[in-house]
C-alpha cells in the first residue's frame, strides 16, 4: 500500500493477489492500520467471512493528483458481469 501510495505512476496499475490479502488491505485501511491484536484479528476474520472476494474479483484503487489513495469499498465480479451479458 505504501508503494502504491508513494508511486508517481500515471494511469492504471494492475495487482494480482489473493482475496484474503485484499480483504486485509481493505480492513486495514478502514481501521487505520490497527495493531495486530487478538481482538483485531477476530474482527478481521468476521469481516473476511462476510465480505469474501470471488475469483476474478476486481478491487479498484486510484491515486489522485494530490497523491491521496482511494480504494473501492465493494468488489466488482468480472466473471458474473461478462457471463450475464
Amino acid at each position: 500500500w505504501q508503494d502504491l501510495h508513494q508511486s508517481s505512476v500515471c494511469g492504471n496499475i494492475l495487482v494480482f493477489t489473493h482475496g484474503l490479502f485484499l480483504n486485509a488491505l481493505r480492513w486495514s485501511l478502514v481501521n487505520s492500520f490497527a495493531p495486530l491484536t487478538q481482538l483485531n484479528m477476530t474482527l478481521f476474520h468476521d469481516f473476511h467471512l462476510n465480505n469474501s472476494i470471488p475469483n476474478c474479483g476486481i478491487l479498484k484503487c486510484r491515486i489522485d493528483s494530490q497523491n491521496q489513495a482511494w480504494i473501492q469499498p465493494a468488489i466488482d465480479n468480472y466473471i458474473e458481469k461478462n457471463l450475464s451479458e
